[in-house]
């Protein structure tokens, strides 16, 4: 049901969730919903404004002011690279734009774990997100037919947790010792836009949130997610703007570039 704007409500865009990834659980009961988007805080946490890059530079040191004890990195692939500009408040990263021709330029910024591992959510609940700006030229060719926002494991792995921007259309992917599930939203983002995306997973179910910062009620999707335990070696990398393997290194052949805007990165787990 649209709102008078034309926006699906929030409880819309929960039938909608439901009914196109049916095959993830079933649908789920369209309730009333008051949500807010959930602010950068936990374990990780990148915003990009402690300064060790002057502004149009490459990034080559990333710091997490989160509570976890964590080994940011930037890996490169055919001349790409991550630059410090001017974000949408303090500074963002950019990512390498899209290229159809020649071979495709890829930059990723790669969180590892020292020491314990803080990023392993087992089976408590958990948030993770980005704010995010697409360019508006997007395309896909064989090296790069995707967005990766945020993703730690591999599609078969025996745990993911994933947020990805693929034609425009957000959507969160978790996989656990017993299952998986996968929520879509019902219609692409606007490019050249900010956009603050985030995914819950909470009480046996799986919510993506999409949403302009700084701006109050989101849109909401949320599908049954009976996964279990997600369980990570500590040496599993979280990747961020595109698909590294597991050891931190991106694959040019299947980049999953992501190619716009990035900020305000966090993972949050309670």
């Amino acid at each position: 049901m649209a709102s008078a704007s034309g926006r699906l409500s929030g409880t819309a865009g929960v039938v909608a969730a439901s009914v196109l990834l049916a095959g993830c659980g079933g649908a789920t009961q369209a309730t009333e919903r008051t949500t807010s988007l959930p602010s950068p805080r936990g374990q990780l946490v990148l915003e990009f404004d402690e300064g060790l890059s002057a502004e149009g530079d490459p990034m080559a040191r990333v710091q997490s002011s989160g509570t976890a004890t964590l080994r940011v990195s930037v890996s490169t692939a055919h001349g790409g690279t991550l630059d410090r500009v001017a974000g949408r408040s303090g500074y963002a990263v950019r990512t390498p734009a899209f290229s159809a021709t020649g071979r495709t330029p890829a930059a990723v910024l790669v969180v590892k774990a020292r020491g314990a591992d803080q990023l392993s959510p087992g089976e408590r609940p958990f948030r993770w997100g980005v704010d995010v700006l697409l360019d508006a030229e997007q395309g896909t060719t064989a090296a790069d037919n995707g967005d990766n926002v945020l993703q730690r494991g591999l599609f078969d792995d025996r745990a993911q947790v994933k947020l990805q921007l693929d034609g425009d259309v957000p959507s969160c992917r978790v996989r656990g010792d017993v299952g998986e599930a996968m929520v879509t939203a019902d219609r692409p983002v606007e490019r050249e836009t900010w956009h603050r995306l985030a995914c819950q997973l909470r009480h046996g179910e799986l919510t993506l949130l999409v949403g302009q910062p700084g701006l109050p009620h989101p849109e909401e999707w949320s599908v049954p997610a009976d996964v279990g335990a997600i369980e990570f070696r500590r040496s599993e990398p979280i990747a961020i703007g595109g698909k590294v393997d597991r050891r931190g290194r991106i694959q040019p052949k299947d980049t999953d570039q992501f190619n716009g805007l990035v900020d305000n990165v966090f993972m949050d787990i309670s």
